[in-house]
């Protein structure tokens, strides 16, 4: 363990040497010869550690965005999600009226198919049934209906049923007209 650690310290060491603190002064002097102060000397250092925190800055604010990323990926996904099971619920429902529907037109046309039934054997059974006398129907059409002149209307007619009395209106009562019953 104690070997690992002090490998690590010479890495750093390496990776710090690896930094010149000079490489601007480098460029700006194109190879003459350099005076360094110790004024150059901490500008330079300060120069290096704002390079460092601004890289620090850029790959802090990479993974930031691939958090936004994936945390909007997340939600879409999510959203996605809600949207499929909110169509499959109604998918569910359509399909439920639907078989309501389908239901209630079956018991429907069930029906129709009793009622129509019923009607035929109503049909039979008048058919297969004995008909009434014909003595009956006929008194029922003979019977005679007298008005009378009383009242304003002084005849008689044979009527196929009983009707109420024909009256006259009260302005016409007075005076001797007759009505005609409907033939």
């Amino acid at each position: 363990m104690l070997h690992v650690r002090v490998r690590s310290k010479l890495e750093k060491k390496r990776h710090k040497r690896g930094n010149p603190l000079f490489n601007n002064l480098f460029e700006i002097t194109e190879g003459e010869p350099m005076f360094f102060s110790p004024a150059k000397i901490t500008a330079a250092r300060e120069k290096q550690e704002e390079q460092e925190r601004t890289q620090q800055e850029a790959t802090a604010q990479k993974a930031e965005s691939k958090i936004q990323k994936r945390l909007l990926k997340e939600a879409a996904q999510q959203h996605a999600a809600n949207k499929k099971a909110e169509r499959q619920k109604e998918k569910l429902r359509r399909e439920a009226t639907r078989e309501e529907e389908k239901q209630e037109k079956k018991a429907i046309k069930q029906l129709q198919q009793k009622s129509k039934q019923a009607s035929k054997q109503r049909t039979r059974n008048n058919k297969t049934a004995p008909k009434k006398p014909p003595e009956k129907q006929l008194s029922q059409q003979q019977d005679i209906v007298e008005i009378s002149s009383d009242e304003g209307v002084g005849s008689s007619s044979t009527v196929a049923r009983p009707r109420r009395k024909q009256r006259l209106p009260k302005h016409l009562q007075h005076e001797d007209i007759q009505i005609e019953p409907f033939a």
